[in-house]
């Protein structure tokens, strides 16, 4: 296959339909009117990918940054300084069955109350810009759990896509019942990025956060399986869904437990002088739930398929 790049630099229709069929390559584009770049998932493809095109072509990895997707910060006011931790995570971005609204998930004790403004670190001129406000914090401290949406017209720099542990796109259930014990868990968060963790308490009950939970057990926690010093969640991190791959559903889905809420407690067995940290995270379907009774709002996962 050596087809000739013409004069007016588009590129062949014929190598067109070669990349678009080929497994593996993300985007491709002439750049700076010379090479033909192709964006690739796995660098090992790059010799195969020259020989079957015969040629001049830079082989890269890509990704497309948006203003706001899972694992992003957001800032609640217009400082930067991240010494402060004045920032949470971007859990997950949600859509409505009307209008088609992008909605985002955080933590409640990051959105304390409605109307609060919500900023993002714009990547094309590295200032904070304003893409959204909170519209639900619940008023219960249990119920660590927030939405904001996002403002008209930017809906278009959001990527609502969730992405797996192998950061690949993926449909998501919302978990019901409590979480499985000792299952090996994930989550995407804005300081600490993707870590791996195992449930380490299926059931977690706080007292100074009141008598409710008697009714239904809303936390559970997470140990690191990080053989080091780092944690599952470090601060900033809070507002991050918790997820793990179910082996009872399809390839392309994960299951979403909860959300961290940035509570880090010390575990210390009797039989043991080493404290384990463990992060507190707060059940997401039942704050779903709890949306939807109180402001009667189905928000949905975008589905990847």
């Amino acid at each position: 296959m050596s087809p000739e790049m013409n004069s007016t630099n588009e590129i062949p229709q014929i190598v067109k339909e070669f990349l678009f069929q080929k497994p593996g390559i993300r985007g491709f584009g002439i750049l700076d009117l010379s090479n033909l770049r192709v964006f690739i998932e796995n660098i090992a493809e790059i010799e195969s990918l020259k020989s079957e095109l015969y040629l001049k072509i830079v082989c890269d990895k890509i990704k497309i940054q948006n203003y706001v997707e899972q694992g992003d910060k957001i800032y609640l006011n217009k400082k930067t300084d991240n010494t402060q931790f004045s920032y949470a995570t971007v859990g997950a971005l949600l859509k409505d069955d009307g209008e088609g609204e992008v909605y985002g998930l955080t933590c409640h004790h990051a959105l304390t109350q409605e109307k609060q403004q919500v900023y993002t670190l714009s990547p094309d001129t590295s200032k904070l810009s304003k893409v959204g406000e909170c519209i639900y914090s619940d008023e219960k401290p249990l119920h660590d759990f927030a939405v904001f949406q996002i403002d008209k017209g930017k809906e278009r720099h959001c990527n609502t896509t969730f992405l797996n542990r192998m950061e690949d796109p993926c449909n998501v259930n919302i978990h019901q019942g409590l979480v499985p014990s000792n299952a090996v868990v994930h989550k995407k968060g804005a300081t600490s990025n993707f870590t791996d963790g195992r449930i380490l308490s299926p059931e977690f009950y706080y007292k100074l956060l009141g008598d409710e939970q008697e009714k239904f057990p809303f936390l559970f926690l997470v140990s690191s399986l990080d053989s080091g010093d780092h944690p599952f969640s470090a601060e900033g991190d809070s507002g991050s869904v918790v997820f793990h791959h179910d082996s009872s559903l399809d390839q392309t889905s994960v299951s979403a437990l909860g959300l961290v809420t940035g509570r880090i407690i010390d575990v210390r067995d009797e039989s043991s002088t080493e404290a384990l940290n463990a992060t507190v995270c707060f059940r997401l379907n039942t704050a779903l739930s709890r949306l939807s009774e109180k402001k009667q709002w189905n928000l949905k996962f975008e589905d990847s398929r």
